[in-house]
């Protein structure tokens, strides 16, 4: 097992995908509900929603069923850690880890603990400065840190 920790990445705007990596359609909506209703008008009048296929596959032109997809900002830096050493950073920092091992917290509170925090060993220093980048990414773009 492992954990994450990174900023979430807002959505920019909304598409549509059969699901193949390949498969995410050019189209833009600014909200889920408009792009889920051109997808429910697309089906209604064309009897499906294959035409709008892009990833070249015969069966998801002819039968395919399309979904809408996130399009995502950049995320930023990330930091995938054990368990175990996910348990220790976030003690370094001045956290404490239970089961499941999952919190948020504010950039500016984050990046405080990360500054203020005297690593024990190099790979806690190592990591320590990961996360000092992922909070000045959360300060500047106005998003808190995730770890998961």
């Amino acid at each position: 097992m492992s954990v994450t920790f990174f900023t979430p990445a807002p959505v920019s705007a909304w598409a549509f995908s059969c699901g193949h990596e390949n498969g995410v359609t050019a189209h833009r909506f600014a909200t889920w509900q408009e792009a889920s209703d051109f997808l429910n008008d697309q089906a209604r009048d064309d009897l499906g929603t294959g035409a709008l296929a892009v990833c070249g596959d015969d069966y998801c032109f002819a039968f395919g069923r399309m979904m809408t997809h996130a399009i995502l900002e950049n995320g930023g830096p990330s930091m995938q850690v054990s368990n175990h050493n996910a348990v220790r950073i976030l003690a370094a920092i001045g956290l404490t880890a239970r089961e499941p091992i999952c919190g948020e917290r504010e950039a500016e509170n984050f990046m405080a603990r990360v500054i203020t925090s005297t690593p024990t060993d190099v790979h806690t220093a190592d990591c320590l400065h990961k996360l000092r980048e992922i909070a000045e990414f959360a300060l500047e773009t106005g998003r808190p840190v995730v770890w998961a």
